[in-house]
């Protein structure tokens, strides 16, 4: 699984819509992740990403700063929702 995800991720980075960081990322936890909740976690992640991006946009108009979401963040977040009461 974590190959297929890496695969379609060089896709989506050469078209630019995410960086190779985030992909490698991705990557990496779907090793953790089990292979039935890795569609939820990736919903999450596109949820959080959404999340995140309205409120960058939001501050954007008020404080001059880029208009780029971190992904990173995005994913380590959904990540963190998915197994942090898995933890204890």
């Amino acid at each position: 699984m974590a190959a297929l995800i890496l695969f379609i991720g060089i896709i989506i980075w050469r078209f630019g819509f995410l960086g190779a960081g985030d992909i490698k990322l991705i990557c990496a936890l779907s090793l953790i992740i089990p292979y039935d909740l890795i569609g939820l976690f990736l919903f999450l992640t596109s949820i959080v990403g959404a999340i995140i991006g309205i409120f960058i946009y939001i501050c954007a108009n008020f404080i001059k700063i880029e208009k780029s979401v971190p992904y990173g963040v995005a994913i380590m977040g959904s990540f963190l929702i998915l197994f942090l009461p898995h933890l204890y």
